[in-house]
Parts: C-alpha cells; sequence; structure tokens
C-alpha cells in the first residue's frame, strides 16, 4: 500500500505509512471476523500478537513522527529488499 501511495497518490513518505497503518484497523478487524466466523482463530496468539502491535504501535508512531522522509525511504526501501530476500531464499 505504501508504494502505491507513494508513487500513484503522490502521498509524502510520512503520510503514506500513516495511512497505511490507519487502514490496519478495518482490514485486521474484518479478517478476524471472517476467520472468526469459520472458527480459525486462536484467541492465545491472538491476544499476544495484539499487545505486541499495541506496543509496536506505539513506538512506530513516535518513530515515524521524527524520522526525516530521505530516512523514511531508505528504511523502506532496505526493508522490502530483505523481505524479498528472504522469500527467494525459503521459496
Amino acid at each position: 500500500m505504501v508504494p502505491l501511495l507513494v508513487l500513484w497518490a503522490r502521498y509524502g513518505q510520512r503520510e503514506a505509512h500513516a495511512a497505511s497503518l490507519g487502514a490496519i484497523v478495518p482490514i485486521s478487524a474484518a479478517g478476524a471476523l471472517t476467520f472468526g466466523a469459520a472458527g480459525e482463530v486462536r484467541v492465545g496468539y491472538g491476544v499476544a500478537l495484539a499487545l505486541g502491535a499495541i506496543l509496536g504501535a506505539q513506538v512506530g508512531a513516535r518513530a515515524l513522527a521524527r524520522a526525516n522522509e530521505r530516512t523514511l525511504k531508505l528504511a523502506f526501501g532496505g526493508f522490502l529488499v530483505l523481505v524479498a530476500i528472504v522469500m527467494v531464499v525459503e521459496g
């Protein structure tokens, strides 16, 4: 979502990340409801994940507010390259 917002919608890097983070809530809720209706939710794992996500969101929002545009672009690009390498290696 972030690359599309930056390249096509002409969002700044910070605004694209913020919009992406805001979109996670309804997307996650829809997924949880869908999988929950199918009996596929492991509540213990979900609670642990939610607690980590809440803490991570606080840390991430503070870091996002302080980082400059170039740093955000480089960090996000590096993350995408790392994910691509892991996907190729683990195939």
